[in-house]
């Protein structure tokens, strides 16, 4: 699915700072012309905000902490050192080795076929 990123919401966990980028399909005719955080329902930010405020709340020995959205420019800079970093750490090293990266030729299909539930529901 291709999507557009409108901002980014910066967090930090037990392992370390976070960025959650948000966006919006770009096909979706719902979402034409959100282009930026200005332009979506601030209480739907603030839900985003608060989920994962409070998400780890529950599990022993895990903690979060919020530190609020950034715009677009923001966003794309975050997804462009997150692929740099995919980029390196499968980049073969010396000895020639290298994580193994799935790649589409290597990814199961799905099948096209109907699943039982679908069909059931077509029926009735």
């Amino acid at each position: 699915i291709k999507v557009r990123p409108l901002g980014v919401f910066w967090m930090k966990d037990e392992a370390g700072p976070d960025a959650k980028v948000l966006t919006v399909p770009t096909s979706d005719p719902r979402w034409k012309g959100i282009d930026d955080l200005s332009q979506m329902p601030p209480f739907m930010l603030q839900e985003i905000e608060h989920f994962f405020d409070i998400y780890k709340a529950l599990e022993p020995g895990k903690s979060s902490a919020t530190r609020g959205w950034e715009q677009r420019k923001h966003a794309i800079r975050a997804l462009e050192e997150a692929r740099a970093r995919f980029l390196d750490a499968t980049r073969p090293t010396e000895g020639g080795s290298s994580l193994r990266v799935p790649t589409p030729s290597r990814r199961r299909r799905r099948s096209r076929r109907a699943s039982p539930m679908t069909r059931c529901i077509r029926s009735t």
